[in-house]
């Protein structure tokens, strides 16, 4: 498809930063802070109250009234991609940055990701590289991605395999996103992925990973991707199944319809699912053990996801290693 006509953003493009918190009152107010310290400064930023029970909502206001830039959306809890198709509905920029109540921004993460699209016209979606950090901010390690060239990204589109990448470091086109269908909740905590491989199916040469690290992502028991662990390695599935199903002109299973054909798939098919499951279920959780330096914990959910999908695992570990990283891409 033709790239969709539109402006390419400049070093003075103002961005709407949509930051979802639902009881997030211990990390909140540090990931609002290294937002409002960026050294690019034209933005808004869309605080969204998602129902919180605890302070969120009482030190989002603090924040707001130190800084007009902060903008408020409070509603009863409606899960993260509710929240986001209506903060983006909310957002008065072409261009939507996003970040997590639990993340930090490095100083110059908007700066430089606007000099990124700027290079590269053709792309409506990015995101960067992040480094990993614990509950007290002490960093873990850093991630690496394939998706920082189209030939890869080919590759994933030819063989039909959903491409990923994280969700807070995230920058897009508004209009890319809403007609794309926005994103679709029923996939969580997978929207995101299910949202970029929608979006790469229109623009082959619209999504690109930057190779700047320029967030800290954090990982504590909160994290969706280890308190959702065996979710998440499930939704993965689902949104393969359903991204064959759209390139085939097949009608997308919903989830009951994708749970009932797991039933009744061949034993060996069932085996093969559930090994993956297992596996990616117990390296996510090898990486919170890791984050809190439980060793007797870490090393058996390390051994049983090597010896269950190894390529998955080395293909983790062996680019950190190479690089010093302290612990491997989750």
């Amino acid at each position: 498809m033709a790239p969709i006509p539109g402006k390419t953003p400049t070093a003075d493009t103002p961005i709407s930063i949509l930051l979802p918190a639902h009881n997030a009152a211990p990390f909140v107010e540090q990931a609002v802070r290294s937002t409002l310290a960026q050294t690019h400064k034209r933005f808004e930023l869309l605080a969204i109250d998602d129902g919180s029970t605890d302070e969120t909502l009482q030190i989002l206001n603090k924040l707001a009234r130190e800084d007009d830039r902060v903008r408020i959306i409070s509603h009863e809890n409606m899960g993260m991609g509710r929240s986001l198709n209506h903060a983006l509905g909310e957002a008065r920029f072409e261009w939507i940055a996003r970040m997590d109540a639990d993340d930090v921004m490095l100083p110059n993460r908007l700066e430089r990701q606007l000099a990124f699209l700027a290079a590269n016209p053709g792309v409506f979606l990015t995101s960067a590289l992040v480094h990993y950090i614990d509950e007290s901010g002490r960093t873990l390690g850093r991630n690496s991605s394939d998706y920082t060239n189209f030939e890869n990204i080919d590759r994933m589109l030819n063989t039909n395999r959903p491409i990923g990448f994280h969700h807070p470091s995230v920058m897009m086109r508004k209009d890319v996103v809403l007609g794309a269908g926005g994103y679709r909740p029923e996939f969580w905590p997978c929207d995101d992925m299910d949202l970029w491989n929608r979006i790469l199916e229109k623009y082959p040469r619209g999504v690109l990973v930057q190779p700047e690290y320029l967030m800290c992502y954090r990982i504590h028991e909160q994290s969706i991707c280890v308190s959702a662990a065996r979710r998440v390695c499930q939704k993965e599935e689902w949104v393969r199944e359903c991204l064959v199903c759209r390139r085939q002109n097949r009608p997308e299973p919903n989830w009951e319809q994708y749970q009932a054909s797991l039933e009744h798939a061949p034993l060996l098919t069932r085996l093969g699912r559930t090994r993956r499951e297992w596996a990616r279920t117990s390296y996510k959780l090898a990486t919170l053990h890791f984050s809190q330096t439980r060793l007797l914990r870490l090393i058996p959910l390390l051994l049983v996801a090597g010896l269950l999908e190894p390529r998955f695992v080395l293909h983790r570990l062996m680019p950190q290693l190479r690089s010093g990283a302290r612990w491997p891409a989750i």
